[in-house]
């Protein structure tokens, strides 16, 4: 009986370690995948359309005289830009690696730095991108340092990620063109993109080792500058994944901070450990890196509450604290909800537990069993007095919760205990554009009949006034039953978006690289779509 009690705690504390290493890792890995539609820029180029003017397709097929002779006639269109996606002729050029193009259109005074902006094929918005952006993502080097001789600004953040130019040469793995950025070109390296991370946390992230030693050993780099959301530094990032020569890279120029604490407390050498990566955490305590003092002294109650019931009820009726934070900020009840332990659930209630707690990030128990979409943990917890209204630290309520992941009978309960239907995220929209974001046409319904407006609209990314039928056709997974429902449901089919470059139509919007394409648009146009 022993060795079976023994067992079974070791893999409820095994447990209990991979629920803080999954917290841990969401949240490092979040600032990489906050919007679906972000996915097309880490794969390709952010602009999807080079321009289809006369001069557009003069410079990407090198036709030299054409130029010329367009542009002798048409002195004032060297920057003339593409309707759809802003591009100018020289940024084609830059894109193609056309040198002898780039160095005609700038002679005849084309701008360095032209700030393009746009839609493109993905629904993705973009700004500020310039020549010298375009050609850095492209890998074309001598044209890089062209355009910075005449003049190109390196520093300038295009967004939405805000990357410089050195960002993207870097995300892009093209080594020669980091080493030519800042080696040659005086690059700054530690310019943070809109979510505070610098290249050097870009290049640990795609481990990127070769670049990694060109961007730590340049002149003023800081490789201990941690990026805003969850205060993770480099060396956070690559002792939680076990990489070794990032580690070894970062503490070669003696700048990274061995000991640097994320939001929730945990030091590189603490994720190391816990993760247990033996040749990181040996190599991080060889060189003086130590663990916090909150969490070895955190411990005991931890293992408590990875124990199971009895050793939780025996901390609890010893006097620990009920409420006492066990992982990024969040509650023995957090935890038990999250795993599902229902006696130990209804204990930690009955002994006090406050059902409305907010950890590091603002999530509530309830916003737990939301994401689960346990009817029973939900009834639990609202019997208890859990604030069904509950938002967390990106907006986000309990039935935003169960909108996305497409529980409806946990949406259904929400609602019928007064679940706010209009609450807005601060990167999104209400429940229902989480619904029609997902794909989720049965919890879209349920929504619809409670009486939510099926034109409802909101900012989505740096977009206004985007209704939840748009957002539904520009969605790369977009699904014809849900675009159904909104057009039975009265939705407007001719509701635009405004860009830069015009309005664009449902018609427009929809991807036609979706399996479902040809069933969408039929949808659309029989209800009046044009």
């Amino acid at each position: 009986m022993a060795a079976e009690r023994a067992q079974q705690e070791a893999r409820l504390r095994q447990s209990f370690i991979d629920f803080v290493a999954g917290s841990i890792a969401e949240r490092l890995e979040a600032n990489l995948d906050v919007v679906g539609a972000l996915r097309s820029y880490r794969e390709k180029s952010i602009i999807t359309n080079l321009g289809t003017l006369p001069l557009h397709d003069f410079a990407r097929n090198q036709q030299m005289k054409n130029i010329k002779k367009y542009l002798s006639a048409h002195k004032n269109e060297v920057d003339c830009t593409d309707p759809d996606s802003g591009v100018t002729p020289l940024m084609t050029a830059c894109s193609y690696g056309h040198l002898k193009v780039v160095k005609l259109l700038l002679g005849r005074g084309a701008n360095v730095n032209f700030k393009c902006s746009g839609l493109n094929g993905h629904g993705l918005k973009y700004s500020n991108v310039t020549p010298v952006y375009i050609a850095a993502e492209e890998g074309h080097e001598e044209i890089v340092r062209y355009l910075v001789e005449n003049g190109a600004d390196l520093n300038v953040k295009c967004s939405p990620l805000g990357f410089t130019p050195l960002h993207r040469a870097v995300h892009c793995r093209h080594d020669d063109m980091v080493f030519t950025l800042v080696d040659d070109l005086d690059a700054t390296v530690n310019i943070p993109n809109s979510d505070g991370q610098d290249p050097i946390l870009t290049a640990v992230k795609c481990r990127a080792h070769e670049i990694l030693d060109t961007l730590v050993a340049a002149k003023g780099a800081d490789s201990s500058i941690p990026e805003t959301t969850e205060k993770v530094t480099p060396l956070h990032y690559a002792a939680y994944y076990g990489d070794l020569k990032s580690v070894e890279a970062l503490h070669a120029i003696g700048k990274a901070n061995l000991n640097a604490e994320l939001v929730g407390g945990f030091t590189p050498l603490d994720l190391a450990i816990q993760q247990k990566h033996k040749k990181v955490s040996d190599f991080l305590r060889n060189v003086g890196a130590q663990r916090n003092v909150r969490n070895s002294q955190w411990q005991p109650y931890v293992d408590c509450v990875a124990g199971g019931l009895l050793p939780l009820k025996a901390a609890i009726n010893k006097g620990v604290n009920v409420n006492a934070t066990v992982v990024r900020g969040g509650t023995a009840l957090h935890y038990n909800v999250s795993k599902l332990n229902w006696e130990a659930c209804k204990f930690l209630l009955r002994k006090g537990a406050n059902v409305n707690h907010q950890d590091h990030f603002g999530d509530t128990p309830l916003h737990k069993a939301a994401n689960i979409g346990r009817t029973d943990y939900l009834k639990l917890l609202l019997d208890n007095g859990a604030d069904v209204k509950a938002v967390n630290g990106a907006g986000s309520t309990p039935l935003h919760a169960t909108a996305k992941k497409g529980h409806y009978s946990a949406a259904k309960i929400l609602i019928d205990n007064g679940a706010d239907l209009e609450a807005v995220e601060h990167e999104g929209g209400s429940p229902i554009f989480s619904a029609a974001v997902k794909g989720h046409s049965n919890v879209l319904k349920l929504l619809l009949s409670h009486g939510v407006d099926p034109n409802s609209k909101a900012r989505i990314d740096t977009i206004d006034n985007v209704s939840v039928l748009v957002i539904s056709c520009m969605h790369s997974g977009h699904k014809p039953d849900v675009i159904k429902a909104l057009v039975n449901a009265g939705a407007d089919v001719n509701a635009r978006i405004k860009t830069e470059q015009g309005e664009l139509s449902t018609l427009h919007l929809l991807p036609v690289e979706n399996d479902k394409y040809d069933e969408s648009l039929k949808i659309l146009i029989e209800a009046g779509a044009f």
